[in-house]
């Protein structure tokens, strides 16, 4: 959450702070994103021009399979494990439906008063406004998460990422956005002469040249390796080779952060909400972008079982960051805990953990599970239910 790492912003707020654009923040927060999470993220700002070119680095083998899961559900066990789910987030909940649907009995136990992890939307009682405390938007790529939500038969609302109409203002100059796409030295910025009469979008390209030179020359894997240990502000200053205030342009322009005009500063006439997930007592900061140094190995042991608890959150899976990603993360656990070849009588601990990531829970469950073959489950469960009326399921608050 940006108004963590920089406290004059206020983006999962409902306007509770004044919040002036400032470059050294703007600057701190390109330090603190991985170069792939921006290249994940960061073409959705105008998705219907571009293509990430480590988009199909990123796809899982078994998405399709998981999309079948998520549709039709688990197979009926035959041999009820008794499961405890650790985190009401979206992991934890997750998992916990799909082992309730398919025949489990199944605990969960969370430490906050709230279910839903990092995905908290503040409502005003008073206005009928609503806020956005945690996790935004879910892109159309996303389609497990898109499918989960028709199976619960939530109503969705159109995230509006980028429209060229609106303003965008820099340095006391305030132009269009299809005017800052085509000349984006009027906001004032020293740009080199290669630089000039070039959109941010193009700008950005530019930089990402080397990235898919290399994505060419070695392949998925490496190339990922290598990238995932850059932050963007390395990235864009060093083999992106573009000048500071290019890098400055693409930091204010192509920023999901919005501010308030002074003008509309002096309209407020009550109090706001910010959430700071870094004071959450649950979460304690631990947020989804691990520093660079964190990934040495070459083995992720994120998703690794230990004894009978499996994880499950989205830093157990790729692309990290994203709802979606505890979801799928979630399925992996729930399958293997219900395709154990084990006594009924054994106790499966499964898991999730509330510290609330985008909305995840963390999965624990039972350990030692044979590889699964996902195909064998394709289709052949009745679609599950579109609600959240488990059973087989038990909610324990606890404090931990």
């Amino acid at each position: 959450p940006n108004d963590d790492f920089c406290p004059g912003l206020t983006r999962k707020a409902m306007g509770a702070e004044r919040a002036p654009q400032s470059q050294p923040c703007t600057l701190r927060l390109l330090v603190l994103v991985p170069i792939l999470l921006s290249l994940a993220a960061s073409w959705d700002w105008k998705a219907e021009r571009s293509q990430d070119p480590f988009e199909k680095c990123m796809q899982d083998p078994d998405y399709e399979q998981l999309l079948e899961v998520v549709t039709w559900g688990l197979n009926r066990t035959l041999k009820p494990q008794r499961v405890i789910v650790v985190g009401a987030g979206v992991a934890g909940l997750v998992a916990a439906k799909m082992l309730s649907d398919a025949g489990h009995k199944v605990t969960i136990l969370e430490a906050d008063n709230r279910i839903g992890g990092r995905i908290f939307t503040y409502r005003d009682q008073n206005t009928g406004w609503i806020g956005e405390l945690g996790a935004m938007r879910m892109p159309s790529s996303h389609r497990i998460l898109h499918k989960l939500c028709q199976g619960l038969g939530l109503n969705l609302t159109k995230f509006t990422q980028y429209d060229k109409n609106t303003w965008t203002e820099v340095h006391e100059v305030k132009l269009r956005n299809y005017v800052v796409e085509k000349v984006p030295e009027k906001l004032g910025y020293a740009l080199r002469p290669q630089e000039k009469g070039q959109s941010p979008e193009d700008i950005y390209q530019m930089a990402l040249n080397q990235a898919l030179k290399d994505l060419k020359a070695l392949g998925c894997r490496k190339a990922m390796k290598k990238f995932e240990r850059h932050t963007l502000l390395e990235y864009l200053l060093g083999e992106g080779n573009l000048s500071r205030p290019a890098v400055q342009l693409l930091g204010d322009v192509m920023s999901e952060d919005g501010f308030f005009y002074p003008l509309v500063r002096q309209l407020w006439d009550g109090t706001g909400v910010v959430k700071r997930w870094a004071e959450d007592p649950h979460s304690q900061g631990g947020f989804v972008v691990q520093p660079p140094a964190l990934w040495q190995n070459e083995k992720d042991y994120w998703r690794v079982p230990y004894g009978r608890i499996y994880f499950a959150r989205e830093h157990t899976a790729h692309p990290h960051g994203w709802v979606e990603t505890a979801v799928k993360s979630a399925l992996r656990a729930a399958i293997k805990i219900n395709s154990r070849k084990g006594p009924a009588s054994d106790t499966a601990s499964p898991t999730g953990h509330a510290s609330d990531t985008e909305g995840q829970g963390h999965v624990h469950g039972v350990a030692g599970s044979p590889s699964h073959d996902l195909a064998k489950e394709e289709g052949s469960h009745p679609a599950a239910q579109g609600q959240l009326s488990l059973q087989h399921m038990t909610h324990t608050r606890t404090l931990y």
